[in-house]
């Protein structure tokens, strides 16, 4: 295979404070895996402070200080550090940010290809409706490729008229996930264990606990369980969780673990029966993604991403409607007829498709068309 050698710049803009140090990023998991075509790529994020994170050779996690919150903000010098990178591609990360407007304007002073990777895609809510339409406007003339993470991103490109919009899923990084077990996750195995020894279903959902109606929604789900089931939650703020009206009434089948380190979120998903995903907006669904290739069947609310994850029946089950009463009469019949275990067989099946080495091949291929129109553009052939 020949080797490309470009150098790929990634703007992720203002959303939350992440580091590969303690979350599995989409962003190091592509750079990873575009190595094998021979990529060297930068990925620049939000901070509180500057900061250069060398993962690999070739793998570069940049941190700029943010100015501004999570949906207004952006990284201070983005601009700046995108033209000193001297990158042959620059890719943002999404639309509802303002990060995107330092990729754009660097692209364009750099003259080379912008490409946007969309996950966004048709929202109830008023300020990201009118960030992405926004942004969509003030970057379209640089855009020359859209990856989008579902179909219903490419539904939206295409309503933005951001062109050509390619079908790009986002991947697992195998690496992200630790064998070793510590000492506070073998308890918590242990209690999961326990409790499936004494005829607990255990359920498991990931993500900040205050986002949206899902642990409400959840939580309403269980009261009308028949089941003997627990609810096991990896996210924070806890206290957004104890403070919801139902829950008294079923706190003693809830753990709240707060924040579980990525690296050992996979013996979880390992011991648990179910993963719940009940988003109503879902830009991809990386919890279930993670949940199917550690063999945790799904149960998930056909949003976004959820329903390209899941198959139907056999890595879990998709529910068209988010209706407590429907979710736990379904989750009652697939625990009385054993079905959540027989779905094991299908996530394990489909593990291995889920992988960013499989997914990146898309990626890398867009940006090299992309790098040989530009030769011929300007004069020196297809190379």
């Amino acid at each position: 295979m020949q080797l490309s050698a470009n150098k790929l710049a990634i703007m992720r803009g203002s959303s939350q404070y992440v580091n590969p140090r303690h979350y599995n990023v989409q962003e190091i998991g592509l750079g990873k895996a575009l190595a094998q075509f021979g990529w060297r790529v930068t990925v620049y994020s939000s901070g509180p402070k500057e900061e250069i994170i060398p993962v690999r050779e070739g793998l570069v996690w940049h941190e700029l200080p943010r100015i501004g919150g999570r949906q207004a903000g952006w990284p201070k010098h983005g601009y700046g550090s995108l033209l000193r990178e001297g990158a042959d591609i620059i890719q943002c990360q999404d639309l509802s940010n303002l990060g995107v407007l330092a990729a754009h304007y660097a692209a364009k002073r750099s003259r080379v290809p912008l490409v946007l990777s969309l996950g966004e895609y048709e929202s109830s809510r008023r300020l990201k409706t009118w960030l992405t339409q926004g942004n969509a406007g003030l970057i379209r003339s640089q855009v020359q490729g859209v990856l989008c993470k579902t179909k219903a991103a490419m539904h939206y490109a295409e309503g933005l008229r951001l062109q050509p919009a390619h079908y790009a899923p986002v991947g697992i990084d195998p690496d992200a996930y630790e064998t070793a077990i510590t000492a506070e996750t073998s308890e918590q195995l242990a209690a999961i264990r326990t409790a499936q020894a004494e005829g607990y279903t255990v359920l498991m959902h990931i993500g900040r606990m205050d986002k949206e109606d899902n642990l409400a929604f959840l939580l309403e789900v269980m009261l009308r369980l028949k089941s003997k089931v627990k609810l096991v939650l990896a996210g924070e703020p806890k206290a957004f969780v104890e403070a919801l009206p139902m829950y008294g009434q079923v706190q003693e089948h809830i753990w709240a673990l707060g924040r579980v380190p990525n690296s050992q979120i996979g013996h979880l998903l390992q011991a648990s029966n179910v993963y719940m995903a009940c988003s109503s907006y879902e830009i991809f669904g990386m919890a279930a993604a993670e949940s199917i290739y550690h063999g945790c069947p799904v149960m998930g609310y056909a949003a976004g991403g959820i329903a390209e994850i899941i198959r139907h029946d056999e890595s879990g089950w998709l529910l068209s409607e988010r209706d407590v009463d429907v979710w736990a009469g379904r989750l009652d019949t697939f625990i009385g007829s054993g079905q959540l275990q027989a779905w094991r067989a299908g996530c394990l099946q489909q593990g291995e498709s889920l992988l960013w080495n499989e997914r990146a091949k898309t990626y890398h291929h867009v940006y090299e068309a992309l790098l040989a129109r530009q030769r011929i553009a300007a004069g020196g052939g297809a190379g």
